[in-house]
């Protein structure tokens, strides 16, 4: 793609996370997530200036559709 006017750029990512445990600091599990084979889509926005890519924002977006 091509960075708008301010130098920003998005992009649709296909994002696909591990099971994982959350616990807190006595051992206590406070969240628990699957693993999910179907896995989501993310919209990730980002802006290149000083030499380097520094990320906006990365929003989960699963009906966003995914370039062929």
């Amino acid at each position: 793609g091509k960075q708008d006017k301010k130098g920003t750029l998005s992009a649709v990512v296909p994002f696909m996370e591990d099971a994982s445990t959350t616990l807190d600091k006595g051992g206590k599990v406070v969240d628990s997530k699957e693993w999910n084979p179907d896995g989501t889509v993310l919209t990730v926005t980002a802006r290149y200036a000083d030499g380097a890519w520094h990320m906006l924002s990365a929003k989960e977006t699963p009906v966003a559709q995914l370039p062929a």
